[in-house]
């Protein structure tokens, strides 16, 4: 089983999720999506988000204190909720 250790939210639009710190990417998170962090290693994350599992880098990711998540709802997802979005 996979524990999230912290929470961190993406940046802005189009940050990258790599299948390693050295691979390609395989998803891009939309602002503020929800990043779980498993691990951190050399300046990565390794993370699990609603969409992915990967690595993403430190410096694309904000914290955050108070917030609301908000599902983004898709009518091509094979679920209700697609993603979640930091509402400030």
């Amino acid at each position: 089983m996979k524990t999230v250790k912290f929470h961190r939210y993406a940046k802005q639009n189009g940050t990258p999720v790599y299948a390693d710190p050295i691979g390609e990417v395989i998803d891009v998170l939309p602002a503020n999506s929800w990043i779980g962090v498993l691990s951190e290693i050399d300046g990565w994350y390794h993370v699990i988000t609603t969409q992915s599992d990967g690595w993403v880098r430190v410096e694309d990711c904000a914290s955050g204190l108070h917030f609301t998540l908000s599902p983004v709802l898709s009518s091509d997802a094979s679920l209700p909720v697609q993603n979640y979005r930091l509402i400030a």
